[in-house]
């Protein structure tokens, strides 16, 4: 573990920040910018990253679920 955060850890807050999906991404580029304007460039696009994610968990769900079932 560590004793002190550093500015990455910022990121974990564009998952907490947003209240609406109308509001999310908005979360999420204002989080980034912060990061990358303090110096730190993460190379990442979170929004991009989240998107992907929600597109392996829907094949998940349609691949196991309904095989299940």
């Amino acid at each position: 573990g560590r004793e002190e955060t550093n500015i990455v850890d910022c990121l974990l807050l564009s998952h907490c920040l947003w209240s609406t999906k109308d509001n999310k991404d908005k979360v999420i580029e204002i989080v980034e910018d912060a990061v990358r304007n303090s110096g730190f460039d993460t190379e990442f696009n979170m929004k991009d990253i989240d998107e992907e994610k929600v597109k392996l968990l829907t094949i998940l769900i349609i691949n196991f679920f309904f095989k299940i079932f």
